[in-house]
C-alpha cells in the first residue's frame, strides 16, 4: 500500500512538474509569438513608409522634371503667346487639369490674348464675359474661385455647359506686373 501511495504521489508530482513545464513553455511560445507579431507589424509599417517615401520621391522627381521643362519652354519661347502656350500645357499636365486657360495682359492692364489647354476633355468655346473671372483678377489682383459652377452666379455659362464643376483663377506676376 505504501509503495502504491509513493508511486501515485511520485506520478502526481511528476505530472504537476510536467504541467508547470508545459504552462511555462506555452507562455514562452505565446510571448515569442507576440514578439514576432510586433516585429512583423514594425517591418510592415517600415515597408509601407518606405513605399510611401519612394512614391513621394517619384512624384517630386516628376514635378522637378516638369518645372525644368517649364523653365526651358519659357527660355526658348520667341513670343509671350508662344511662352503662354508652352507654359499652360505643362501646368495643365502637372496639376492634372482637364481644362485651363491663360489670359495675357496688355500693357495698359486690360485682358489680351487667351491661350487654352484641353486634356482628356473635348475642346469647347469659352466666350469672355464682362465682369468675368479674368476681369476680377485684373481688378483685385487676388485669386478668384468658383466652388460650384452650377450655383455660383460668377460661373461662366460656357464652362458650366462643358461640365466644368469648379475652377479657380490666379494672377501670375512677372517683375511685379500681372
Amino acid at each position: 500500500e505504501m509503495l502504491r501511495t509513493l508511486l501515485t504521489t511520485s506520478i502526481a508530482i511528476i505530472g504537476i512538474f510536467l504541467l508547470a513545464r508545459i504552462r511555462d513553455t506555452m507562455e514562452m511560445l505565446e510571448r515569442q509569438w507576440r514578439e514576432i507579431a510586433a516585429s512583423a507589424a514594425l517591418t510592415a509599417r517600415a515597408l509601407n513608409e518606405r513605399i510611401h517615401l519612394l512614391e513621394e520621391s517619384a512624384r517630386q522627381e516628376q514635378r522637378m522634371a516638369s518645372l525644368y521643362r517649364m523653365i526651358a519652354a519659357v527660355s526658348w519661347a520667341k513670343s509671350p503667346l508662344e511662352m503662354a502656350r508652352e507654359f499652360l500645357g505643362l501646368v495643365t499636365e502637372a496639376v492634372g487639369a482637364e481644362y485651363a486657360s491663360l489670359t495675357l495682359v496688355r500693357a495698359g492692364g486690360s485682358p489680351g490674348e487667351r491661350v487654352e489647354s484641353f486634356r482628356e476633355i473635348a475642346p469647347f468655346f469659352v466666350s469672355p464675359r464682362r465682369g468675368g473671372m479674368a476681369e476680377a483678377i485684373l481688378r483685385t489682383g487676388q485669386i478668384q474661385y468658383v466652388d460650384d459652377a452650377k450655383t455660383d452666379p460668377k460661373a461662366n455659362p460656357d464652362l458650366v455647359k462643358a461640365g466644368i464643376r469648379s475652377y479657380l483663377g490666379l494672377p501670375l506676376l512677372v517683375n511685379g506686373q500681372m
